[in-house]
């Protein structure tokens, strides 16, 4: 999608969103799928609608970025949307640098966040979290140095409690985050 506007706030996402939404031309082969122009308020351009795209209304799953606005605009169309992981990626890598987490750690753990938050189901979670922590605890014997990876772990299970526990509201599910996990 590309939309031109002067600046980002919710009413133009949902002006964009809502666009796309209303011009979605129903799934029949022998609709010509009519379309209408509203005359914005103000003077402020027009709306064109699809008549028929109430027939099956367009839901999309949207993919949004950190901000907030983009969140409000998806509440007040009623679609469900997921924070895209470069923007989950990121925070998650922000929040590690702020606790002073060594890059090697912090890639570990990222790794760790994209293998478990990943999983279809709570028990598929698990089972690759286990895997997660064998294999770092078995490269840090390897290694032969003690770190504090273990502690940073337990953050991690933190952070990824309220990252993935946020997105579950709007995944409907599908990045579990309730596991009983025993360091």
């Amino acid at each position: 999608m590309l939309a031109i506007m002067s600046r980002e706030n919710s009413d133009n996402i949902f002006n964009a969103l809502r666009a796309i939404k209303e011009n979605v031309p129903c799934p029949d082969d022998e609709c010509d799928h009519p379309f209408r122009y509203f005359e914005l308020t103000n003077n402020q351009g027009y709306r064109r609608v699809t008549q028929c795209s109430r027939v099956q209304e367009y839901k999309p799953l949207v993919m949004i970025d950190k901000f907030e606005a983009s969140a409000n605009a998806c509440q007040r169309l009623e679609l469900t949307y997921v924070l895209c992981w470069f923007h989950l990626v990121k925070a998650v890598m922000e929040k590690l640098t702020h606790e002073s987490v060594s890059l090697h750690d912090s890639y570990l753990i990222i790794l760790g966040f994209k293998i478990v938050a990943r999983a279809v189901s709570e028990e598929r979670a698990c089972e690759r979290w286990q895997m997660f922590l064998q294999s770092v605890h078995s490269k840090q014997k390897h290694v032969g140095a003690v770190s504090s990876l273990t502690n940073k772990i337990d953050f991690f299970i933190y952070f990824m409690y309220f990252a993935c526990g946020r997105s579950q509201q709007h995944d409907q599910g599908n990045m579990p985050c309730t596991m009983d996990v025993d360091l």
